[in-house]
C-alpha cells in the first residue's frame, strides 16, 4: 500500500467514545480544571440539527481511540450517555487544544452531522 493511500485509510477510521452531558456545575474554567484532575476531557458536540452539547470524555479512553492526541477531520461515534438513554452521534473532530507545556489535551469539538 502506497503511503497516500495509507494516510486516508487512518482518516477514514472511525473510533467510538463513550460520553457524558455536563451538567451545569461542570460549566466553567474553574470546574473544567476540576475534571481534567479527575481524569476527563471537556468537549463540545455542535452541528446544524442540534443545540451545542457541553460533553466529558475520560481522557485515556481518546488516547486509546486515537492513538495519542485527536486528528483535525477524523470521525467518531460519541455514544452519548443520558438520562433518558443512549443517544449515538455521529461526529468530526473539528477542532482541540493542547497544553503547549504538559501536551495535555484541554479540549475536543466535535461537529455533529447527519449520514
Amino acid at each position: 500500500m502506497r503511503s497516500a493511500e495509507k494516510g486516508n485509510a487512518e482518516q477514514t477510521k472511525q473510533v467510538e467514545l463513550v460520553a457524558e452531558p455536563r451538567s451545569e456545575g461542570e460549566i466553567g474554567k474553574r470546574r473544567a480544571r476540576r475534571l481534567r484532575r479527575q481524569g476527563y476531557v471537556t468537549a463540545v458536540v455542535y452541528g446544524r440539527s442540534i443545540n451545542s452539547i457541553p460533553i466529558k470524555i475520560k481522557a485515556i479512553d481518546i488516547k486509546r481511540a486515537f492513538g495519542g492526541l485527536p486528528k483535525i477531520g477524523a470521525e467518531a461515534i460519541l455514544r452519548l450517555k443520558t438520562e433518558d438513554g443512549e443517544q449515538l452521534l455521529k461526529t468530526v473532530v473539528k477542532e482541540f487544544q493542547v497544553d503547549p507545556l504538559s501536551l495535555q489535551l484541554l479540549s475536543v469539538d466535535f461537529h455533529a452531522y447527519e449520514s
